[in-house]
Order: C-alpha cells, then sequence, then structure tokens
C-alpha cells in the first residue's frame, strides 16, 4: 500500500495548483490537501499539519508550502517517506525582500489583493507561453478565495521564516528539488543549491517553467513525481 500523498501549495493557492498531481496519482494514493492559512507562522503551520496528518506520507511543497514542509521534516523526518520540494528556498528572509512585502500587505488590507496579486505576477513568475492567462487568472481567482487576511498571514510568516540549510543536510531520504528555468524569484542557481544541500537529492529544471511548474508544465512534473515516489525508501536521520 502506498503511503498517502500531501501536497502543500505554495503563497495564496489551493487544491487547484496542485490538479494534475491529484489527477495522476488519486487513483493509487490518498491525496491530502491540508489547511494551514491561519497560522501566523512557518512553524505554527508545520506544526499544525503535521497534527493532521498520519503516522507515514510522501510529501510535495511548492514556495510557501516548500517552506512548511522543510519544517516538517525539521521536526519528525522519520514520518516523510519521500519529498519534493518546488519553487522555494532554504534561506530565511532577507531583509530586503522582507520590506518590499510591506507595500503589498498594506494593498492587501486596503482591499487590492486582486491588483497585488497580478501585479507580482508580471514579475517573471510565469514563463511566456499561451496558455500564460489562464495561469495568472487561475493564480488571482485562488488568492482571492483565500482573501486579504490570509494574505497577510502567510507574508508575515514568510518574513519571519527560519533558515533550514542544516535540516536539508540531515536529510536521508528520496527527494527531488523541481524548478523551472524561468522563475525569476528563486532562480536557477539558487535552486540547484538547495539540491546540492540534501544528499543524494535529485535536481530538476524545467526549461518552459516558471514559478509555478504544476501548471505551466504538468506532465514533467509528474513524471519527476513518478520516479520520485517508486524509489526504495531509505533510513532516515533525523
Amino acid at each position: 500500500m502506498f503511503e498517502p500523498l500531501v501536497l502543500l501549495p505554495d503563497m495564496m493557492c489551493d487544491a487547484r495548483l496542485f490538479q494534475s498531481v491529484i489527477s495522476e496519482f488519486s487513483a493509487t494514493r490518498t491525496i491530502i490537501v491540508p489547511n494551514f492559512g491561519s497560522e501566523p507562522t512557518i512553524e505554527l503551520m508545520a506544526q499544525s499539519v503535521l497534527q493532521a496528518l498520519p503516522g507515514r506520507f510522501s510529501l510535495i511543497g511548492a514556495g510557501l508550502g516548500g517552506a512548511i514542509a522543510m519544517d516538517i521534516v525539521r521536526r519528525d523526518a522519520k514520518r516523510v517517506s519521500h519529498l519534493a520540494l518546488m519553487s522555494c528556498s532554504p534561506l530565511a528572509e532577507t531583509p530586503q525582500t522582507a520590506a518590499s512585502r510591506e507595500s503589498k500587505i498594506i494593498g492587501a488590507k486596503i482591499g487590492r489583493l486582486d491588483e497585488v496579486v497580478r501585479e507580482e505576477l508580471q514579475t517573471g513568475l510565469l514563463a511566456p507561453s499561451d496558455r500564460k492567462l489562464a495561469h495568472q487568472n487561475l493564480l488571482v481567482d485562488m488568492a482571492v478565495s483565500l482573501g486579504s487576511e490570509v494574505y497577510v498571514t502567510q507574508a508575515r510568516a514568510l518574513q519571519r521564516r527560519l533558515d533550514q540549510q542544516a535540516t536539508l543536510r540531515r536529510l536521508r531520504l528520496p527527494s527531488a528539488v523541481i524548478c523551472g528555468a524561468q522563475d525569476e524569484m528563486f532562480p536557477l542557481k539558487r535552486q540547484e543549491f538547495m539540491a546540492e544541500l540534501i544528499p543524494h537529492a535529485s535536481f530538476h529544471v524545467i526549461e518552459t517553467s516558471g514559478h509555478f511548474p504544476t501548471l505551466e508544465a504538468p506532465e514533467e512534473v509528474n513524471g519527476i513525481l513518478s520516479s520520485l515516489l517508486t524509489k526504495q525508501d531509505a533510513a532516515v536521520q533525523a
């Protein structure tokens, strides 16, 4: 019996970010997409998610969800059989990036959430394609459905996130890092650095994707995940 597959979405995203993954794997695995939006820190998000999960599971995190996934394995790596991280970073947020969030937080608070999200999506997050506008509209719809309070909470949590480099160096489980070559938020070199931190992790660059590989290159992502999830489990050193 396969372990349940836990999917942790990016900032201001819901299960629709992983629709292609859910369609691909739901016939053979239980799919869990936890709700973590109301917790004020990454650590409390991870704690809340862990409390609701079964004893053993495979874990996929994208963006904010990747930060939460890293804190989950920091807390209890022995419960995780396989790990995939997409479009995220193990580093604490820089003061410059944290400061840049303030104007966006203010915009969300005064009722301009849709504008804030659309402006963010114009800064090199989506690769050029004939589906770019559809992806943009979906991302805005997910954000608006979650609301301004969740945006502010998640932005504040990212501002205060921990450095997880030591966590990744200690991992001993089948792992993959997946990134879009055209992701300007987390450039290729930073993603490669993250993969190098994890012993024996595989590193996958999707040339046609930006920050959202599950939307922009779903077939490639599903192929990578299929390969990862069939790898033999390894002993975990927490």
